[in-house]
């Protein structure tokens, strides 16, 4: 299979085209704007037009939430606008197409895990903004997968973006780090989510897929876990509310239930705990 995946220099883009390699699979990374701006309508389609894949998979956006939200413009051009792009192209090409989405989609309220078949409702910019691009591949494809994920950990991608190494680049400075006690999601190790995606996309089960590791944790519970497993002193991880270090405002609780990708028997994916260990012996390697 031809797969081209864009974001593949991030911190999940770089896992999957690695195992998609690694399967046997063609690959073509897109690493970032100088080699193709996916605001262009006409340069995705004829990069896409010459390639000819059998399977987009779109990981490329802004996941910085405050900075959507303060440049809304920016974020539906990077988040909405080049989702279109890639939808349009795999319409052109009839190529299958992988959107990765967020829970952001959701405002929290719910008060239990969030399946496939809850009502979007965003409280900020950026869930606006990739609510649209789900729309966008809707609207252009027949043959999708939208994947919503939560909070993402892995090894790879740019230092400066990997929660991970950033919080242990402070740990090691002895810095204090505030992490919020009234965000509660499903963690999601990079690895278990690419095994995941890995067998979907050789599936005809086509639609939407809240994927996430079992499990729930708050960011405060999260941060505490890595410092506890490093064997840093875990009273530099101080609880606070999100409102009051957060610009955007963020949903509350979004854990999820994976109904559809459970359904297609392709089994319950670890538990964030079991992940979050591997993801630090890999580190430590």
């Amino acid at each position: 299979m031809k797969v081209i995946i864009s974001g593949a220099s991030g911190m999940l883009g770089s896992e999957i085209a690695d195992a998609f390699e690694t399967d046997g699979h063609e690959v073509k990374r897109l690493l970032g704007r100088k080699e193709l701006d996916l605001t262009s309508t006409a340069d995705t389609l004829r990069l896409i037009e010459a390639y000819r894949p059998d399977l987009i998979i779109h990981t490329a956006g802004n996941k910085d939430v405050d900075a959507v939200e303060r440049d809304s413009r920016s974020g539906y051009f990077i988040n909405t606008l080049t989702t279109r792009n890639m939808a349009l192209a795999a319409m052109k090409v009839q190529a299958k197409l992988l959107y990765t989405s967020t829970d952001a989609i959701y405002n929290g309220e719910k008060g239990t895990a969030y399946h496939e078949y809850d009502e979007p409702d965003p409280i900020n910019v950026y869930g606006f903004s990739k609510l649209k691009g789900e729309e966008e591949v809707r609207k252009y494809c027949k043959k999708y997968y939208i994947v919503r994920l939560g909070l993402l950990f892995g090894n790879r991608g740019h230092p400066e973006n990997n929660m991970i190494r950033q919080i242990i680049e402070k740990l090691n400075q002895g810095k204090t780090i505030e992490a919020s006690v009234d965000q509660v999601c499903s963690p999601s190790y990079t690895k278990d989510v690419t095994a995941a995606i890995l067998k979907l996309c050789q599936t005809d089960f086509y639609g939407e897929y809240n994927l996430a590791n079992e499990g729930q944790a708050s960011r405060y519970e999260l941060t505490k876990k890595i410092c506890e497993q490093m064997g840093y002193d875990t009273a530099l991880v101080q609880p606070a509310n999100a409102g009051n270090i957060k610009l955007a405002r963020r949903p509350k609780y979004t854990a999820f239930d994976s109904i559809n990708y459970k359904m297609i028997n392709a089994g319950t994916m670890p538990h964030w705990e079991d992940a979050l260990a591997r993801c630090l012996d890999e580190l430590r390697r």
